[in-house]
């Protein structure tokens, strides 16, 4: 199909053209349209053809760091597919399907990570993405011609209208809040999105906190293995602990209020009591792919 994006349209071009070349391909996905073969240009197809991997741009490396932790574009491009399949098949086990159309929101979008890997569903779906990072949105309009994106502000409200998206996503967002501004932002997406609508949001739960006390990485912005042990009957009471940043933090999309930022774990038990006032709990997956928890809502 042709597209109201240049970028897609030069990929439908190669896709076609593989398509056509190849049997093994046919036989393999079915359907030129299904995800399993989008998702097959995107990883094998690419990492094999640094031409083709051209057509869908990258972002500067300081851009790249800034979500992944790291200016390697390999690991910014597979955990964006990665992320963005669990992502998908979530929002599918929330109701949501893509073919029937409607407006889905990437809240906390970056530099594109995860939409670069569903572009794809911008033929039926009308693509947004918002982040407080004001260099990822410019990088974004001028190279992600498949959505359309804005700038978010460091608290409530956006600049969308009441019920405008039928389907929200959010990774590492909720991971990294106070408990006061999670609550405002769980009322502000509730706003946005219209009633029955579908909403994956992540958040760092017990698995994290292990992986982060086992030293599978870096610590930045977490305190003393002692303390989180200490605290982790405090999790474990409450179901929600923070860890503010303070003065060292690490870079959190353009904020400058130290205060704003930290490190957050939260338990299904306080998703499935606190967040309920806002949303239906369809679904928690714990710990997908070994790291945050995927909660799956339904607007009430």
């Amino acid at each position: 199909p042709r597209s109201m994006s240049a970028t897609l349209d030069r990929l439908y071009t190669a896709a076609h053209a593989l398509w056509i070349a190849r049997a093994d391909l046919r036989a393999a996905h079915g359907s030129i349209h299904s995800f399993s073969y989008w998702s097959w240009l995107l990883s094998d197809a690419m990492r094999a053809d640094p031409e083709l991997a051209a057509l869908l741009p990258m972002p500067p490396p300081e851009l790249m760091a800034r979500v992944v932790g790291t200016r390697d574009p390999r690991v910014f491009h597979d955990s964006g597919l990665s992320d963005a399949s669990n992502l998908f098949h979530a929002l599918a086990l929330g109701g949501f399907d893509p073919a029937r159309g409607g407006a889905l929101l990437d809240f906390g979008c970056g530099c594109g990570r995860i939409l670069r890997a569903l572009a794809r569903l911008s033929d039926a779906v009308e693509l947004h993405g918002t982040d407080v990072d004001a260099a990822a949105i410019e990088w974004d309009r001028a190279h992600l011609d498949f959505a359309r994106f804005e700038r978010a502000p460091e608290r409530p409200p956006l600049a969308f209208p009441s019920a405008r998206f039928d389907a929200l996503l959010s990774f590492s967002v909720f991971s990294h809040l106070p408990e006061d501004l999670h609550f405002a932002w769980l009322c502000e997406l509730h706003r946005i999105t219209r009633p029955g609508a579908v909403l994956v949001l992540t958040v760092q739960g017990v698995r994290c906190w292990q992986r982060f006390q086992a030293g599978d990485f870096a610590r930045a912005g977490l305190p003393a293995h002692a303390v989180m042990e200490r605290d982790f009957e405090r999790l474990r009471r409450d179901g929600f602990v923070y860890y503010p940043y303070g003065d060292g933090r690490p870079w959190v999309g353009g904020a400058d209020a130290s205060d704003q930022y930290g490190m957050t774990f939260v338990l299904e038990s306080y998703v499935r009591e606190r967040w309920s006032e806002w949303f239906e709990v369809v679904a928690y997956r714990a710990a997908v792919s070994d790291w945050q928890d995927h909660v799956v809502l339904r607007r009430r």
